[in-house]
């Protein structure tokens, strides 16, 4: 998926998405910069995040979290709640976190505009690699040093338009959908620039092309009504169908309709915690939710068992084992501690070292 920021006055030039991996290590950069300013003159930053979906959530606790007194983390959502698609029990650990981070909310108020800082502070900021920006929420403005944009997420067709049917979609930041612009692709597209696929995730008209993932406007057998989310979760699921059904088409055999099967929704809380509802596939009455540090151990356990080979496995668990010493190094380099830096340096380059011998 990739950010359309096309819907709202400024946010295109003033705003950081937040959708590839690109975009994580400006977001790092910047904040990094804020810290090195904080450390200077003890300022204290602004840090705005636009949306309450699963991904406005998870970047707000953990922005607020790696900057600690750094910074002050504000939560936009044009919505009355947050994550409005997310089970009760999780939606109550998404607001726990947010509120022992200190993270402010301003909910049922849409983005009207960002603007520029005005005179010499907008140069400066821009010197330091910052994006720093008055937006106007509900009619309030706010100077912010950085912008975070979690909302009007689009398939990556090169269609022009379109939001996403998931959490993030639902956070209402005044984004409008576009009609979509020029397909690179002979493919067709929905409203929402996402690829038509049949219930067996093949593209009508393209006897062996099937869609997955992001890109696809897919349904499913299982009775769930209208499209799918655009969640990795649908996708690992799409993906063996999908196997088996250019395999099928291939060799004339019968192609299997997608069957999704709902697990659960995970999401990360932080550094070490976490939040995992289930309704243990459909035989409890309400979701089960784990959260806290327990919801963060599940939730990695989810993932390295999601993992292709024992290998992968290895090296994610070396990276998550170095984690915690790193980031008690981090505190301590700032803190003025001597060798911090050096330290953290040697462990990231061993935990690199092991993970190339796995």
């Amino acid at each position: 998926a990739v950010a359309r920021l096309e819907g709202v006055p400024g946010a295109k030039e003033l705003a950081t998405p937040f959708a590839t991996l690109e975009d994580a290590r400006a977001v790092r950069a910047r904040l990094d910069v804020l810290e090195r300013r904080h450390a200077a003159d003890g300022a204290k930053a602004t840090v705005v995040v636009v949306g309450g979906g699963y991904a406005g959530v998870e970047l707000a606790v953990t922005v607020a979290e790696c900057m600690g007194g750094a910074a002050l983390v504000r939560l936009v959502d044009g919505n009355a709640d947050i994550m409005g698609s997310a089970a009760p029990g999780q939606r109550a650990a998404a607001r726990q976190a947010l509120e022992d981070n200190g993270v402010v909310l301003s909910l049922g108020a849409y983005v009207d505009k960002l603007e520029p800082l005005a005179g010499e502070e907008q140069a400066a900021s821009k010197e330091e690699g910052l994006q720093p920006a008055v937006i106007t929420v509900g009619g309030q403005p706010i100077e912010a040093d950085m912008v975070l944009w979690t909302v009007g997420m689009s398939p990556a067709t090169g269609a022009q338009g379109g939001v996403h049917a998931d959490s993030d979609a639902e956070a209402g930041a005044g984004v409008e959908c576009e009609a979509p612009g020029q397909q690179p692709f002979p493919f067709p597209l929905n409203a929402r620039g996402m690829i038509e696929a049949d219930e067996t995730l093949r593209i009508p008209g393209h006897p062996r092309a099937f869609a997955v993932g992001d890109v696809a406007s897919a349904v499913s057998r299982s009775g769930d009504e209208g499209a799918l989310s655009a969640t990795a979760q649908v996708a690992f699921q799409q993906a063996d169908y999908a196997a088996w059904n250019v395999w099928a088409a291939i060799n004339g055999r019968t192609l299997l309709p997608f069957r999704y099967q709902h697990l659960g929704e995970m999401m990360a809380l932080g550094k070490a915690g976490g939040a995992l509802s289930s309704d243990a596939l459909g035989l409890l009455d309400r979701a089960l939710t784990l959260d806290g540090t327990v919801g963060g151990v599940a939730r990695r356990a989810a993932y390295l068992y999601r993992m292709p080979t024992n290998e992968h496995r290895a090296k994610v668990a070396v990276s998550w084992a170095a984690d915690p010493v790193l980031a008690a190094l981090d505190i301590a380099k700032r803190s003025g501690a001597p060798l911090a830096g050096e330290l953290a340096q040697a462990v990231k380059a061993g935990s690199e070292a092991v993970r190339k011998q796995l």
